[in-house]
């Protein structure tokens, strides 16, 4: 049996799930997209959460209005709750 190179599976190079009639199926784009923008949320967030816990007064102030533009699902309360210990 040859061996074969790399490249000749093209499935290999992209993300794929297994669900549905064939095991590999390529992810789509937009499934790619959201996942990546969760991931960058929830990175943003913790380094939000960081700072919000080493700073006071005004800052804080500054820091929930940087939460509120880039997660305006989550409440002030759920953000303090979750930034609590975090130093």
């Amino acid at each position: 049996m040859p061996i074969l190179p790399f490249s000749y599976f093209p499935l290999l190079h992209s993300p794929v799930h297994l669900s549905g009639p064939s095991l590999l199926q390529p992810m789509s784009r937009i499934r790619q997209r959201e996942i990546h923008a969760r991931r960058k949320r929830q990175a943003k967030l913790l380094k939000l959460r960081t700072q919000y816990a080493s700073t006071t007064g005004v800052a804080r102030e500054q820091i929930l209005s940087k939460v509120r533009r880039v997660s305006p699902a989550m409440t002030e309360e759920q953000f303090t709750a979750s930034a609590k210990g975090k130093k």
